[in-house]
């Protein structure tokens, strides 16, 4: 297991795609705030151009992209059978698991802080009498963290960020062993928001924890109550996981065998 969970970070992070990713992910933050010309600070920047933008189909794309293709560039160079004899279906699908969703989390977080950090050089991280923490608090489910330590809830935020883009991957990779050819993954990702949008879209209202975006946003959340919160947001992960796990294994043993 270590060997080939080695040979998968290596391939994730010594990687040129990871570092382009993440310039990449920072560029989507940057693009899309341009739209907002009166940003009294950088916590107004963070909320409104990721809700407030297609910011988030993006990550979900960017972050995907290099361990997706580099799993794919080995299934066509025929690495797979020999992967799979060395090391074990079960060990194999682990450890795509285990690194698509680390590498999409990294590339997520990584991008998201450069650019919070670039910002914070121009404008304050938040203003004076912020309308936007006065607008957005009473709204999180970390309310009172969020007043008196605003910058440790927008970490955790990010890091909820990173979280659904490294789901999202592993749906990502899971579905990507259906397909054949290398361009079709980049497809993967957008589909994969358009059929949670879709699938959920009448129950949106009425229960806003099934959409995939809610289950992450702890800014503007659904419950007031930071345990129910984190702990819906766990078992969501849990069981996305989970149900990407099995589906890739029994596709990987089928072909396998």
């Amino acid at each position: 297991m270590k060997s080939i969970l080695k040979a998968d970070l290596s391939r994730a992070f010594k990687n040129w795609k990871f570092p382009l990713a993440v310039f990449l992910m920072f560029l989507v933050w940057e693009l899309n705030s341009k739209r907002f010309e009166q940003k009294e600070d950088v916590l107004y920047l963070f909320i409104n151009v990721w809700g407030r933008s297609i910011t988030y189909l993006m990550a979900i794309l960017i972050s995907s992209i290099p361990f997706l293709s580099a799993h794919m560039e080995e299934k066509e160079n025929h690495f797979l059978r020999y992967s799979i004899l060395r090391t074990g279906v079960k060990k194999y699908v682990c450890s795509k698991l285990v690194v698509s969703f680390l590498s999409a989390f990294s590339i997520c977080v990584l991008g998201t802080l450069v650019f919070l950090l670039k910002e914070m050089c121009l404008i304050p991280f938040v203003a004076q009498e912020s309308f936007t923490l006065e607008n957005f608090a009473p709204m999180s489910c970390l309310s009172d963290l969020m007043i008196k330590h605003t910058g440790l809830v927008v970490a955790i935020q990010t890091v909820l960020y990173g979280v659904l883009c490294g789901v999202m991957c592993v749906l990502s990779m899971t579905f990507s062993t259906y397909i054949h050819q290398s361009l079709g993954i980049y497809m993967i990702p957008f589909l994969l928001y358009y059929c949670f949008y879709y699938i959920f879209a009448g129950f949106f209202q009425n229960y806003p924890m099934l959409c995939i975006e809610s289950v992450y946003e702890c800014m503007h959340c659904y419950t007031k109550d930071p345990v129910i919160f984190f702990s819906y947001a766990c078992f969501a992960t849990i069981c996305l996981g989970s149900f990407g796990g099995i589906l890739m294994y029994r596709k990987v043993k089928g072909e396998f065998q």
